[in-house]
């Protein structure tokens, strides 16, 4: 006979529920974080600086390019305005003060975005990546790489 009494709850019982409920609440978890609300996507306006571009570069970004994440492939919307100026070169004087130069052949440019993105405290989101104000990235205008700054995010 078995010393096994009917009605007893064991350890071999504790540890069976234990384990369902674990299968349970993980797959409740997983569920529920599938389904998050689609954020909402807007119009925005964004500008990117360059302060040194060779000027044969500068003049090629033109309105209607398209604008892209050289690294990541995430399409950063299309260009609507361009702003050529003197090229800004940071240096220091024998004083060891900083001073801003130009130099000859290049310029900088400013370019003005339209991007349909998520826009949150921290910036604009494209495809899970962050971009904020003061953000620096390799970014293709058409045919034109540039390593530039997003310095103005607003919503249109």
């Amino acid at each position: 006979m078995s010393n096994y009494k009917k009605g007893k709850f064991n350890i071999i019982d504790f540890l069976i529920i234990i384990l369902l409920a674990v299968i349970v609440i993980f797959a409740g978890y997983k569920l529920i974080s599938g389904r998050e609300a689609p954020k909402t996507t807007q119009l925005l306006q964004v500008k990117y600086y360059y302060n040194d571009v060779p000027e044969f570069a500068a003049k090629k970004i033109k309105a209607g390019d398209n604008v892209m994440d050289f690294l990541s492939d995430n399409q950063l919307g299309t260009v609507t305005k361009v702003e050529i100026d003197d090229a800004v070169i940071y240096g220091e004087n024998s004083k060891g003060e900083t001073v801003t130069s130009s130099k000859e052949g290049y310029k900088s440019v400013t370019v003005t975005t339209e991007v349909e993105a998520n826009l949150s405290n921290h910036g604009f989101e494209v495809k899970k990546a962050m971009y904020p104000v003061g953000h620096y990235l390799s970014i293709l205008c058409g045919d034109v790489k540039l390593y530039a700054e997003i310095t103005e995010i607003k919503p249109l």
